[in-house]
């Protein structure tokens, strides 16, 4: 994980550095010219496999205002080494505030029952 400010941002936003390609998926980044959302690090990391697919699953803490923090769960399809953000946690059914162990076990069952997990998105890193 690499910790960054953005042009017009005093505020740190965080990524992962992919080190063969020389860049940062961004996982939270502050809105244009303000400063939050901020990236306070990672609390969990768990990775996990489907299939032949590997997965890594994130608990990023971010302050959200002066006084709000929160916790915001992100999920990457590992290709190469290269983590793609999907969107498959973005349903109102996902399980929030669980540990990490048990949301890929939600995850599996889910893509057991629809099958392949949702396509890859472009991310805002939020």
């Amino acid at each position: 994980m690499r910790f960054y400010i953005l042009p017009g941002s005093s505020a740190p936003s965080c990524g992962l550095l992919v080190p063969d390609r020389k860049r940062v998926v961004p996982l939270v980044e502050t809105d244009d010219g303000q400063d939050f959302p901020q990236c306070i690090g990672i609390a969990a990391t768990l990775v996990f496999n489907h299939g032949a697919e590997r997965y890594l699953l994130l608990r990023v803490r971010q302050r959200d205002t002066r006084e709000d923090t929160s916790l915001t769960d992100l999920l990457f399809l590992d290709r190469g080494g290269i983590p793609q953000a999907l969107d498959d946690l973005n349903d109102a059914a996902a399980p929030s505030g669980k540990p990490l162990g048990q949301v890929a076990s939600w995850l599996r069952a889910r893509w057991q029952r629809q099958g392949a997990p949702t396509a890859a998105r472009k991310t805002s890193g939020r």
